[in-house]
């Protein structure tokens, strides 16, 4: 069990890394070049950075989470 938590933590903490590089690199350009305003861009590049991207990486390593259980218990019966 310890060694399961451990993994999910490391591709937790791997896709919000992931997340980080693709935001900076892609999606905040986008974002300043949608938004004429100045406190628009910081606005939404803050809310995809700091809420959305996390929600994302969060919901992913839920559903591997859940795929690895059912597949624990499928075994078991």
């Amino acid at each position: 069990m310890k060694n399961m938590v451990t993994k999910y933590v490391f591709t937790l903490f791997g896709l919000l890394v992931i997340c980080t590089l693709i935001h900076f690199s892609a999606i905040a350009p986008m974002i300043e070049s949608l938004c004429i305003d100045d406190i628009c861009s910081g606005v939404m590049s803050g809310f995809s950075l700091l809420i959305a991207e996390p929600i994302i990486c969060v919901l992913i390593v839920v559903w591997l989470i859940n795929r690895k259980e059912n597949q624990y218990y499928d075994s078991i019966s």
